[in-house]
């Protein structure tokens, strides 16, 4: 994620990779760290957040408040 040229595909890969991800922690910290460059993308938000849904509420407020900017 630390490249230039990350877009919305990419985003998309690493959103692929965090919905399969076990551990409630390690989904959380890798959806935070996309927050930090994921492209304005209205289908991309929509999508972090289903995935974000998932998470136990102590985690996910802390998702959801690393996706605004």
């Amino acid at each position: 994620m630390e490249t230039d040229h990350f877009g919305p595909r990419a985003a998309n890969a690493v959103l692929d990779a965090a919905a399969h991800v076990s551990s409630s922690y390690d989904r959380a910290q890798l959806l935070i760290a996309l927050a930090r460059v994921m492209p304005t993308d209205s289908a991309l938000v929509a999508r972090y957040r289903e995935i974000a849904s998932h998470l136990p509420s102590s985690e996910r407020g802390e998702v959801e408040s690393a996706l605004v900017r």
